[in-house]
């Protein structure tokens, strides 16, 4: 049996905080027709700091490299799919903001649900498959373990007002 990672602990938990995110909204969208600019910002600025700056750095910048440094190949198989999902959420993000910004709150739903969709594909894919991938290729070894927390760490430092920001964030939106 293959050993878990802190490095892949810590991004599984960070799924669960979305997948959390992105069901509450997929509910109070299906339960609520007040939809207000104010609430399409608050969500935009989850995704956008949380989800892309926050976690998807972790993974771009921490893991694959990590994995693509051990087993070349992987840059042009697995990963390479991970990171052209991630350019396809962040393009629809874009396509979110813009519609917001332009008050097309309806059109903006629709474009969340397509990005909620995309999303928790994406991280089923990466929970079941990359992950497990990772920890595989470890085989148990702590130091390898430890170096990728440590740029983690650093980055957690430099970014740790957005996690409390939009966690907290996420709980005001389900008190509503």
């Amino acid at each position: 049996m293959t050993k878990p990672m802190k490095t892949t602990e810590i991004l599984r938990s960070e799924h669960e905080i979305i997948c959390d995110y992105l069901n509450h909204y997929l509910n109070w969208v299906d339960k609520t027709k007040n939809l207000t600019q104010e609430s399409f910002q608050t969500m935009f600025d989850f995704f956008n700091e949380f989800v892309d700056d926050y976690h998807h750095y972790k993974e771009e910048e921490v893991l694959f490299k990590w994995m693509i440094s051990e087993v070349p190949q992987l840059e042009y198989g697995p990963i390479e799919k991970m990171l052209e999902e991630h350019e396809k959420l962040r393009d629809t993000l874009d396509k979110f903001k813009t519609s917001v910004m332009l008050r097309r709150l309806e059109e903006a739903c629709n474009i969340l649900n397509e990005y909620a969709t995309l999303n928790l594909a994406h991280i089923h894919k990466e929970n079941l498959a990359l992950f497990n991938r990772a920890e595989s290729m470890s085989n148990g070894n702590e130091e390898i373990d430890m170096k990728m927390l440590g740029l983690i760490s650093e980055h957690e430092n430099l970014k740790k007002n957005i996690y409390n920001k939009q966690v907290s964030g996420l709980y005001r939106l389900k008190e509503n």
